[in-house]
């Protein structure tokens, strides 16, 4: 039989692979952000469970919150100024 601890950790594994490959093969930057938002939680979930909260910590706040922030505001940023250099061509 097999064990709830084997099984928790194929899951979380198999989510960071899955939302990784994901991250790579989305058309849609801002879906990318999604996916790698994804991925840091399930990591720091991973370094949680493998005792080190400092660095599950690390990994939630720097990875899944501020550089996914970052990405998102670049992206709108970039969206606002094709929008208004289409804009300018027409």
């Amino acid at each position: 039989m097999i064990e709830p601890v084997l099984i928790f950790e194929l899951f979380i594994i198999c989510v960071i692979i899955a939302s990784a490959i994901y991250v790579a093969e989305a058309r849609p930057v801002s879906r990318a952000v999604g996916g790698f938002m994804l991925f840091s939680m399930f990591v720091a979930i991973l370094f949680l469970y493998l005792g080190y909260p400092f660095l599950a910590a690390f990994q939630a706040t720097i990875y899944a919150g501020a550089v996914s922030s970052l990405m998102l505001l670049y992206l709108s940023i970039t969206k606002a100024e094709v929008v208004e250099m289409e804009e300018e061509t027409e």
